[in-house]
């Protein structure tokens, strides 16, 4: 169970409410059962990273976006390396929002994929239609775009990507 924090938190309102979440697995008694992760934004890993291992949480973080490229001159982007230096287990790509407001497509969200995997953390893949329908012809869009989007991706490598549903309607 995890959460996608998006342009939400600074870094002190991170760590607040990493201290909130302590409280409140401190409460839960079959905490074994669930893996819970956290996504914030990239000014608050490293606080938060902090936090989690102060508190002892077995919580698990992870980075909202990555790039597709190893490095480069890509102005305001993060490579999947700069991610991995952060201890993150995880990395959340082809967001609704990120294929809407900033045109991200199946072939970028499977670049990004592939430069996730080979710095050995988890994609969670963001997959879902554009419009509601019935569920036949939802069953064939996500075929094609699981096709799409894990497309070179090593059979070795895919029971570390994790599905995540999420239609744009």
């Amino acid at each position: 169970i995890g959460t996608s924090w998006k342009m939400n938190k600074t870094n002190e309102a991170a760590v607040a409410y990493i201290e909130e979440l302590a409280e409140e697995i401190g409460r839960l008694r079959d905490f074994a059962a669930v893996q819970i992760f956290v996504l914030p934004p990239f000014t608050a890993i490293s606080d938060v990273r902090r936090q989690l291992k102060e508190k002892n949480l077995p919580v698990l973080h992870g980075a909202q976006n990555v790039c597709w490229a190893e490095e480069g001159a890509y102005t305001g982007e993060v490579s999947a390396s700069m991610i991995k230096g952060l201890d993150c287990h995880f990395v959340e790509v082809n967001h609704q929002e990120r294929r809407k407001l900033f045109n991200e497509t199946d072939q970028t969200a499977n670049w990004k994929i592939k430069q996730i995997l080979k710095y050995k953390m988890s994609p969670i893949v963001c997959l879902g239609d554009e419009e509601k329908t019935e569920w036949a012809q939802t069953e064939i869009f996500l075929k094609k775009q699981i096709t799409a989007l894990l497309a070179d991706v090593a059979k070795e490598d895919i029971e570390n990507v994790i599905l995540a549903y999420e239609p744009l309607w």
